[in-house]
């Protein structure tokens, strides 16, 4: 295929537009991360933060780390009243957050070097800390909802064009509901991350059948669920993109039988526009070739 400038340059708007999209998506989510100045006025971000994040750190005793009541790394258990406790969400992001609070509360010194005010340095030093957990956990989920943002973008250029990824992109963008849910530190929004990019996964597997899709899209399964529990119907996704292929295969010999058959002739058109189209059955097979032969015009962008 043949690079024309025109489709260069085409090429290269994309790519800008896509930045652009989501760098403003990025400055939308971490936008006032200290909104509240500390309050913590979600009930669930509160519980995370002060009563769970405090009393976990990274395992020093590696011969203990996996044993649960000694363990500083398990949520069930209270080490220090010696019982066990509830927690509810999903133990991943507290599992990032307590790491990456206690990452950048060690680049303290760094930033004391390197000639930071007074007031940075003590900012940094107090990340790993109530509420610096919560600044933290809140630009996690800043970062992570501009990866679903580009999940979007991924999704709806496989299905619809590079047209429709970058409309799909901006839309998710621009989503309200999206960037007030990345303002607190809540499991919602890296389940979703998970979510999409499973679903990213498995598309790749019913396209491609490599490995290397079903690794992606089992991360991406098993990290929403472990994000937040009721992520779990995800799992029909690989179920679906392995299954996918073989029941295509078998219904390709009698499509002008099954009222179901458009679906396969052209995967690029929503259902609904082929739903009356079952009825007229002589005139199918001459409808999907035609639409096969549109959809393979257009290319996958």
């Amino acid at each position: 295929m043949t690079i024309t400038p025109s489709s260069e340059r085409r090429n290269r708007w994309h790519v800008v537009l896509l930045v652009l999209i989501l760098l403003v998506a990025f400055a939308l989510r971490a936008y006032n991360i200290r909104w509240d100045e500390g309050k913590l006025t979600h009930p669930d971000e509160r519980s995370t933060v002060a009563f769970y994040a405090p009393t976990m750190r990274w395992p020093q005793d590696w011969s203990t780390a996996f044993d649960p009541q000694k363990s500083t790394f398990n949520p069930l258990w209270d080490r220090n009243a010696g019982h066990r406790r509830s927690y509810t969400y999903g133990h991943f992001p507290l599992y990032l957050l307590t790491i990456s609070a206690d990452l950048a509360g060690r680049t303290a010194p760094l930033f004391e070097k390197l000639g930071a005010s007074p007031e940075t340095v003590n900012f940094v030093r107090l990340l790993k800390g109530v509420p610096g957990y919560a600044y933290v956990g809140r630009f996690l989920m800043a970062v992570a909802d501009t990866l679903t943002v580009y999940l979007v973008y991924l999704i709806a250029r496989k299905l619809y064009g590079r047209r429709a990824g970058l409309l799909a992109a901006a839309f998710s963008a621009f989503a309200v509901t999206q960037i007030q849910l990345a303002h607190f530190f809540a499991v919602d929004p890296i389940s979703a991350t998970f979510t999409l990019l499973a679903l990213y996964g498995a598309m790749l597997m019913g396209e491609r059948r490599t490995a290397g899709a079903a690794v992606l899209t089992g991360v991406g399964a098993g990290l929403a669920i472990a994000s937040k529990f009721s992520a779990l119907p995800i799992l029909a996704a690989p179920v679906v993109a392995t299954l996918f292929p073989m029941i295509k295969r078998h219904f390709e010999g009698r499509r002008s039988d099954l009222p179901i058959s458009p679906l396969f002739i052209s995967p690029r058109r929503p259902p609904c526009l082929h739903h009356h189209l079952s009825l007229r059955l002589p005139r199918l097979e001459q409808l999907g070739a035609g639409g096969d032969q549109r959809a393979g015009g257009h290319g996958a962008g």
